[in-house]
């Protein structure tokens, strides 16, 4: 409930945010819309969309199972040269999981529609979310997320969720 929540606000708010999701937020309102989060109450309108961004990415990352969990990410990662078949794999997923996934690849495609404006690349934030949805090591972040010369196989797959590949894609 509070990823849609948050993610209808970055929506409303971020859309066309320069660099959402890569400049952090700030502490304060960060702890504030956590607050807001664990008491239902409403979102300051005055928030900066970076802050709501870096909560938003932080609620993903806490979730007790990964958006794609760890069997269905081993799956994918074997079958990531084959859009169609990976997307067997995530169809197979337990329904909240799926759900959640459509939510969120429908969610970042949204905001890569106004890459114009937000500076958003598909490949920056396949490696994100990547890192997020599928609990890959963060390790490999040390330099930034755009150094990366190559895709790991946890990106290729998000790839492949966020330009909508294979059959079965929403």
């Amino acid at each position: 409930r509070e990823v849609w929540r948050l993610g209808s606000v970055l929506l409303e708010r971020g859309l066309d945010q320069e660099q959402l999701f890569f400049v952090g937020g700030n502490d304060s309102e960060v702890r504030a819309i956590r607050r807001c989060l664990d008491t239902g109450s409403p979102l300051d309108p005055s928030l900066n969309p970076h802050s709501i961004a870096e909560t938003f990415v932080q609620l993903l990352g806490s979730l007790p199972v990964p958006v794609i969990p760890p069997a269905y990410r081993a799956q994918c990662i074997d079958r990531r040269k084959s859009p169609d078949r990976c997307w067997e794999v995530l169809l197979s997923m337990p329904p909240e999981h799926l759900s959640l996934l459509q939510y969120l690849a429908s969610f970042v495609r949204q905001l890569l529609a106004h890459s114009d404006r937000n500076r958003l690349t598909v490949r920056a934030v396949a490696v994100l979310m990547a890192a997020v949805w599928m609990e890959q090591d963060w390790s490999e972040f040390a330099d930034g997320l755009e150094p990366i010369r190559h895709l790991v196989p946890e990106q290729e797959v998000v790839m492949h969720i966020l330009r909508g590949q294979g059959e079965g894609a929403p």
